[in-house]
């Protein structure tokens, strides 16, 4: 690492067969990384980045990972490279703030101090903001937003588009915000926010929210009025019932 630069360079690399190179990238995906076996001259090889070891969240991993930053921490040749270590470090036991959705790669951050919840993705190409413009766009409509540099999800809007779509079996949505959560209450517990933190914003925004509309029905000739509510909830496991009170 060159400390002058302030950035730390983390890579985890397994070389074997084709086989249990694919296995591994299997196991790794199902705890949460987004990796693929490949090719590497003779033999194939599974390699993560500092994100892509964050994003495993199993206890032996993290665990055997953060010792071995802990280490390099202590053998750190000065104080910036020692904070930049340790930042890493934050990030494997806490998680990172890279989520992914619809395919892209978004970062998650928050201020206490004004409770403003920001959720972007600001790519190096044009060409590249454009399809993650296009890619959210699709999905949740008006609750994108796209700048110069930078495509936005538009908070609470698309966060509540996407409990939407998770309560009506999308996958993808109820994936991206269950690890919204785990992230939040990360990022919560690493900053000593009991309260009124990440974790309360989003309970806030997420929290079931309900719209009752009257409806005339003609029964017979004779017309009543029916209310219909109809409540979303996050995790849920199917769609909106509407229930006559």
């Amino acid at each position: 690492m060159n400390s002058a630069s302030a950035i730390l360079y983390l890579e985890a690399r397994l070389l074997g067969p084709g086989k249990c190179a694919g296995r591994l990238a299997e196991v790794l995906r199902a705890l949460g990384a987004r990796v693929e076996a490949r090719p590497c001259g003779r033999e194939w090889c599974v390699s993560m980045g500092a994100d892509q070891i964050a994003e495993v969240r199993h206890e032996g991993w993290v665990a055997a990972v953060a010792e071995f930053l802990r280490r390099k921490a202590a053998e750190a040749k000065d104080e910036e490279e020692r904070r930049i270590i340790e930042r890493a470090l934050r990030e494997v036991l806490y998680g990172t703030n890279r989520i992914w959705l619809y395919g892209v790669p978004l970062r998650v951050s928050y201020r206490p101090d004004t409770n403003a919840l920001v959720i972007r993705y600001s790519p190096e190409r044009e060409e590249e903001l454009r399809r993650a413009y296009e890619a959210l766009r699709e999905r949740l409509g008006g609750g994108v937003t796209a700048g110069r540099r930078h495509v936005a999800l538009k908070v609470p809007e698309a966060l509540r588009e996407l409990a939407r779509r998770a309560a009506q079996g999308d996958q993808e949505a109820e994936r991206f915000l269950r690890e919204l959560r785990r992230y939040a209450e990360a990022h919560d517990k690493a900053r000593g926010l009991a309260e009124g933190g990440l974790l309360k914003k989003l309970e806030e925004v997420l929290k079931p929210h309900a719209a009752v509309e009257g409806l005339v029905v003609d029964v017979g000739g004779v017309q009543t009025v029916v209310k219909v509510r109809a409540e979303v909830e996050v995790g849920a496991g199917a769609g909106s019932t509407p229930a006559a009170d």
